[in-house]
């Protein structure tokens, strides 16, 4: 079995009857690739829209955040708290897809001294723009201390240190 990242084959690292796992190779711009698998290693599947990726087999490669301040620094913990995270190249758009959207930024809060999530699930930022963004604080325990995170895919995160 070979799976490709665009033009680029990767080595399958696991596979079970209903998953397959791989490591996406390193991209030098971001932008949206086709993931085709092979049993053959010459006959790959392929997108089914003409001039667009299909969603179920497009991975995305993001650009970096630059992440400068985000503000307020604390809140009620009563939660729903409006949290402004300012910075650089935060709104994202990839040719090749088919509703041409920015990619999704989601945000958590993980316990300082526990590490555990606060206030449950990753939510979804709003109103994003180029040089901010904002987002809804969840409800907390009385004097916690948190970290803010956020992650395009609500898999690989990133810690804002301001």
């Amino acid at each position: 079995m070979t799976v490709r990242y665009g033009p680029i084959p990767q080595r399958v690292v696991a596979i079970s009857d209903s998953q397959i796992d791989v490591t996406s190779p390193e991209a030098s711009v971001p932008d949206a690739v086709t993931v085709s698998i092979s049993l053959n290693g010459q006959q790959f599947i392929r997108d089914k829209t003409l001039h667009y990726r299909d969603q179920e087999n497009t991975f995305t490669y993001y650009q970096d955040l630059l992440i400068n301040d985000f503000s307020p620094k604390s809140g009620p913990i009563s939660g729903k708290t409006k949290l402004t995270v300012h910075g650089l190249g935060l709104k994202q758009f990839f040719k090749g897809s088919a509703n041409n959207e920015a990619p999704h930024i989601w945000m958590r809060f993980r316990d300082a001294f526990t590490n555990q999530l606060v206030g449950g699930e990753a939510t979804e930022a709003f109103d994003v723009k180029q040089e901010e963004f904002s987002w809804r604080t969840p409800v907390a325990e009385t004097d916690s201390k948190a970290i803010l995170e956020f992650s395009f895919n609500k898999k690989d995160w990133q810690t804002i240190v301001p």
